[in-house]
């Protein structure tokens, strides 16, 4: 939620180093998080600056399309994509390789398009963060956690049976998770409206999908426990 996202303007590159000893989890498809989380931006309706910028990301049009355009366009062209990949769409045999290569190249211009676009917004939101909330983030993003942890078994249960894993769990952050008054209303107060709360909460959820989607694991690099500490089982102390 609050890293920095690294991009080279025109380049697809993004694959980063994996820290950890385990395989990053495949299975969520986060261009369909970013379309379900801009669906359910259309209910906010707070005068908060941040919650405009946000709306107006989604739907002004920059470039010609509009990020939620993009976003659309991105899932059309990787589905025509996969398409012509499984050979499921009938072409003769001496388009084939033609027709490919068309959806190869649309897909790869519909990703770049929208991981430039997905990293400007990103940093813009980034910066109005940082100048107008600064102070206010890790209080936010306590109580993200604390709604998270306070219904994670309601959330496993249910998130493995949903048709769309990513529709539904969008719209179980934003009735369950969100920190309005009547999920947050049993904890401190923490000196801000609801309206800011909900404000940075949502440029939160933006910049970790937009996070997720913008990097990669290579599935095959995995940090190495150095030798001297392979079967250790020495305590170790965090301070």
């Amino acid at each position: 939620m609050v890293a920095d996202s690294v991009h080279i303007k025109g380049s697809l590159f993004r694959r980063l180093p994996n820290p950890c000893a385990d395989a990053p989890p495949r299975g969520l498809n986060f261009a369909l998080c970013l379309k379900a989380f801009g669906e359910q931006l259309k209910t906010q309706t707070s005068d908060e600056p941040l919650t405009g910028q946000l709306k107006s990301a989604f739907e002004d049009i920059k470039d010609g399309q509009t990020l939620k355009e993009m976003i659309s366009a991105f899932m059309d062209a990787t589905e025509r994509l996969r398409e012509e990949n499984s050979e499921t769409v009938y072409a003769p045999d001496i388009n084939r390789d033609s027709l490919k290569e068309t959806a190869q190249n649309q897909h790869r211009d519909a990703l770049l398009r929208l991981m430039d676009a997905l990293h400007a917004t990103s940093k813009s939101v980034d910066r109005r963060l940082k100048l107008d909330h600064s102070k206010e983030l890790s209080k936010v993003i306590i109580l993200h956690f604390r709604s998270l942890f306070k219904r994670s078994e309601e959330f496993e249960r249910s998130v493995n049976e949903a048709n769309s894993r990513e529709e539904w769990m969008i719209e179980f952050y934003f009735v369950h998770l969100r920190p309005v008054d009547k999920n947050v209303a049993d904890w401190e107060p923490t000196g801000m409206t609801e309206k800011q709360r909900n404000a940075i909460w949502l440029a939160l959820m933006f910049k970790m999908f937009s996070w997720l989607f913008l990097h990669d694991f290579n599935p095959v690099d995995r940090m190495k426990e150095r030798t001297e500490f392979q079967n250790s089982r020495l305590p170790i102390y965090i301070g």
